[in-house]
């Protein structure tokens, strides 16, 4: 047999060439793939996503929740602490001054016309025991009061005031008249409240009160909050018991722990 021509034999040479060079070259951007994952412009942007998948996702997302609860419609509070009584009677020249114990009880009810403000009215009561009292000058008519509580009863209009409709914290004013009214051991039981207008009317020290504070409410859920709030409480009584009227000034600090209902 002939041996092919030299011409011929470079013809199968080169589309050899051809074949393993082209392979290479088609096989090298994997390679630098895989092997060169440093170089710039080897990994490609993945494709933007379908606008329905967006949508889909974007709608599994839960949605944000105010995590505050708005103080809205009805209105009412119940308080009940402790704090320290403080008052002074008589003239400069013979003063008085009291000290006690007393066990303070608020039930306000009222409406929320905004979420920053709530007003209304209520009742509050302060029983005063474990008293004391020290007299500026000692001429013999010095109470014993080893079997006497003071009973502080008002009746007020009330305003609370919120920085924004999910702080816990407000603040607090209340505006009313109020007895101190003087109960003994053996002393005919007398409901709270019930007699309040005779007290108001009799020789009783009776007044404005005032008050003014400030809490933190934490929700325990929609419509009830659990809190704690301080107040200064300040009154100023006259009594008619004597003649001219005796003036009774009452300061008194207190905590107490809060429910509301919004």
């Amino acid at each position: 047999m002939a041996e092919p021509s030299r011409s011929r034999r470079c013809s199968w040479c080169a589309s050899g060439l051809i074949l393993v060079t082209g392979g290479a070259s088609a096989a090298e951007p994997n390679q630098s793939f895989v092997r060169r994952p440093w170089r710039k412009g080897v990994t490609q942007a993945p494709a933007p996503a379908a606008p329905e998948a967006a949508d889909s996702a974007s709608s599994a997302e839960p949605l944000a929740v105010d995590p505050g609860f708005a103080r809205q419609g009805f209105f009412t509070r119940l308080a009940l602490g402790s704090g320290v009584f403080l008052a002074g009677s008589g003239s400069a020249a013979d003063s008085r001054s009291f000290l006690g114990l007393p066990v303070s009880f608020e039930a306000f009810f009222g409406g929320t016309p905004s979420a920053h403000v709530s007003v209304g009215a209520g009742y509050a009561r302060d029983a005063v025991g474990r008293l004391s009292s020290k007299d500026q000058k000692v001429d013999g008519d010095e109470p014993r009061l080893a079997d006497t509580s003071f009973y502080l009863e008002q009746l007020a209009g009330f305003l609370e005031l919120y920085p924004d409709r999910s702080s816990p914290y407000y603040g607090l004013a209340t505006l009313g008249l109020g007895t101190l009214n003087v109960r003994r051991r053996g002393d005919e039981l007398e409901l709270p409240l019930f007699h309040w207008l005779d007290h108001l009317a009799g020789a009783d020290p009776s007044g404005v009160i005032l008050t003014l504070g400030g809490g933190y409410e934490t929700w325990l859920d929609e419509r009830w909050a659990l809190g704690v709030s301080g107040r200064l409480l300040a009154a100023l009584l006259t009594s008619s018991e004597v003649e001219p009227g005796t003036d009774v000034t009452v300061i008194m600090p207190s905590l107490l722990l809060t429910l509301s209902y919004h």
